[in-house]
């Protein structure tokens, strides 16, 4: 086992060096081929001496192909180690910059130990805080020696094949030294390393991050190309590397949908006699889910392309998942590796990603620009914002017959409350620092944002609600949010943000929540000027119309961190 110790004393520049030197000798042995072949006996000599020395020149060529084979593995087993342990030292540095920052001790062993040395006693949130990092740095720990355990491995192995002269076998029946080439490329696939598996199904965001981050530039590149699915819904892996993998998956997806497709229009047409009824009825439900999802595809494909077919480099696409009976996604503007502020919404009821993510993801845009505009105004421009449009759950759907209050039984905003809570932490898990982290829900989404913040640990900073139904909870000290950070918006005609107090079925109505700020959504003018327009309904509170609704300007506020509290009549 490799020890902390011994990776943080790991040094690339040695194995470099070794391959140059491997390098020489690869091509002075395949470069001796030309003499190999002219010491050929001549076609005359005929005997018992020439066939004895035709053995032995048999067995100088076996011994040549072999040992090309070998260097060729050894060359490139050094060469893959030698671009992983750049990798782990980069793993290595981050770890110890998180553990200064935060006051922490990574012991020679790897143990994270508390070098917190302040007298005062700490604050539950700030400990609760702490915590979440000491466990984020074990895990960053734990993934890196695992890395480190695997290059040590792999190499090992190689190399004692090598010596034991077993990478590749001669058979002796080529003569031919002009193939001694093509055997030192034959040892190179036998010396080719493999990656690290990633963390298991379910594992914490900062396990994957750890991961992710002990890997180096080519490993990392070499599964977003072979492997996207392990990559592109993979919370605490970078926003811009799940993007690249989800594309490549959009491309894939497709293909294998048209399939199955293809495959059922093939068993519905051979339908016939007794039962098929049942069995159509079936197979055209599976279906109508199949090509909504690729609808789905279609849609994800235009919101990350321009008219011309060319990406967009402000949308990064943070997960495509087409598990279940429908299509997920979450869809960024800008980029939420790099950003100051990070706003994560969530929509809700009858939300889909064939129907109404591009809206969603307009209107977001238009809440990152406000947000933007607003830090200018603040002589801020130096930070920057990123908005996220998260989908990565299935919202309930009225259908046809279906009322809001029939279908609202809470069971998809726990499931998805777990995946968004996920969601969060893995932004804060892939970035060296935290950004300001804002949740905002909006009807169904509002309880699933609830849900996430109630029963999780999240690392958000600001949350808004609007629309909301109730959020699950009586008080919000029942959310893991610094005191004060709370804001609901309520617009008026909007029937369902009135459901908490007709029937406190998922809480009490968020604008009676004790510590909360209520945000106007009526037409305001400003402290610079700009005059906003009112919100009525329940579909007003963002719009992506070029309208500048109350409801965005105090939500861009939020964003920043700088919330406009004259905008709370309560307040």
């Amino acid at each position: 086992m490799v020890t902390w110790s011994e990776v943080q004393r790991w040094d690339p520049a040695p194995l470099h060096d070794l391959v140059g030197g491997l390098n020489g000798e690869c091509n002075e042995l395949t470069g001796a081929s030309d003499e190999l072949d002219a010491s050929a006996a001549p076609v005359q000599w005929t005997g018992a001496a020439s066939e004895s020395a035709g053995r032995r020149r048999g067995d100088l060529v076996d011994r040549c192909q072999e040992w090309a084979g070998e260097i060729g593995a050894v060359r490139r087993a050094v060469g893959d180690v030698a671009d992983a342990v750049t990798g782990v030292g980069n793993a290595v540095r981050e770890i110890e910059s998180l553990a200064a920052a935060h006051q922490f001790l990574v012991t020679e062993g790897g143990d994270v130990l508390e070098a917190y040395c302040g007298t005062e006693p700490v604050a539950e949130e700030v400990r609760v805080e702490r915590d979440r990092i000491r466990a984020e740095l074990v895990d960053r720990v734990e993934q890196c020696l695992r890395q480190a355990d695997d290059l040590d491995a792999d190499l090992a192995g190689v190399l004692r094949t090598a010596a034991a002269g077993e990478t590749v076998s001669a058979d002796g029946e080529s003569t031919e030294p002009s193939s001694l080439g093509a055997w030192a490329n034959t040892g190179e696939l036998a010396g080719s390393l493999s990656i690290v598996a990633p963390p298991p199904p379910g594992a914490a965001p900062t396990d994957n991050a750890g991961w992710w981050a002990a890997l180096s530039p080519a490993q990392r590149a070499k599964l977003i190309e072979t492997n996207p699915e392990l990559v592109g819904n993979r919370d605490g892996v970078p926003a811009e590397d799940r993007s690249r993998a989800n594309l490549r998956l959009v491309g894939e997806q497709r293909v294998d949908l048209n399939q199955r497709a293809e495959t059922i229009r093939d068993q519905l047409a051979g339908l016939g006699g007794p039962g098929s009824r049942l069995d159509e009825s079936i197979l055209r439900g599976e279906l109508d889910r199949i090509e909504a999802k690729l609808r789905s595809l279609t849609a994800v494909d235009e919101i990350m392309h321009d008219r011309h077919g060319n990406p967009d480099p402000d949308k990064q696409l943070m997960s495509l998942d087409l598990t279940g009976d429908k299509a997920k996604a979450a869809i960024a503007n800008g980029d939420v590796d790099t950003a100051d502020h990070v706003a994560v919404f969530t929509p809700g009821m009858n939300a889909t990603v064939d129907g109404s993510l591009g809206g969603y993801v307009r209107d977001t845009a238009e809440l990152q620009r406000h947000a933007q505009v607003e830090l200018l105004k603040q002589e801020r421009g130096d930070e920057s914002v990123a908005t996220v449009t998260w989908l990565g759950y299935e919202p309930p759907q009225t259908g046809q017959s279906g009322t809001w209050s029939d279908i609202v039984t809470g069971s998809e905003a726990e499931d998805g409350g777990e995946k968004l809570a996920r969601f969060y932490n893995g932004i804060d898990a892939a970035r060296s620092t935290d950004p300001h982290l804002t949740a905002l829900g909006h009807s169904y989404g509002s309880l699933t944002t609830g849900d996430a913040l109630n029963n999780h640990v999240t690392g958000v900073d600001e949350a808004g609600f609007f629309g909301s139904p109730g959020i699950g909870v009586d008080s919000t000290d029942e959310l893991n949010l610094p005191e004060g950070h709370a804001y609901v918006w309520e617009a008026r005609d909007d029937p369902v943000a009135d459901i908490g107090n007709m029937t406190g079925h998922h809480g009490l109505d968020p604008a009676g929540l004790n510590d909360v700020h209520h945000m106007s959504t009526e037409e305001y003018r400003t402290p610079s000027g700009d005059r906003t327009v009112a919100s009525t309904g329940h579909s007003e509170y963002l719009t992506g119309d070029g309208q500048y609704q109350t409801s965005e300007y105090g939500m861009s506020r939020v964003i920043i961190g700088s919330p406009d509290l004259r905008l709370n009549p309560a307040g």
